[in-house]
């Protein structure tokens, strides 16, 4: 017997049982379902945003969660965008600046990156 056929036979016993129940314990359970079912919290399509949205809005609806969600993670990628653009801005300055000061070391001049920028900065 695998899973299923023992999940059938679960099913068919507690149907089976749940006819000989009385009416008002029935009606009871009906109720109780309803109940639950109206406490169930409201289905989301993005459930890790809605997730995340829950820490920062507690209270608020699924919709809104997911909105400051989608709002938190544009922000991040816009101030990571530019932190690298920042960096690496700097990070050429520092270059032109010791190309400039005549500081940099011989190794430089040889290295084939270098002589195409030196072309390209020619051409402009």
């Amino acid at each position: 017997m695998n899973e299923d056929q023992f999940a059938l036979k679960i099913a068919r016993c507690l149907n089976q049982g749940l006819r000989d129940l009385p009416s008002e314990t029935t009606g009871r359970l009906a109720a109780a379902r309803k109940q639950a079912l109206a406490c169930q919290k409201p289905f989301s399509r993005w459930p890790l945003f809605t997730a995340v949205g829950s820490y920062i809005l507690p209270d608020d609806s699924p919709a809104w969660r997911v909105l400051y969600s989608f709002a938190l993670l544009l922000s991040v990628t816009v101030c990571s965008a530019l932190w690298v653009a920042d960096r690496e801005i700097s990070e050429m300055s520092a270059i032109d600046s010791e190309l400039l000061a005549d500081e940099l070391p011989i190794g430089v001049f040889a290295d084939k990156g270098f002589d195409i920028w030196v072309k390209r900065s020619l051409s402009e």
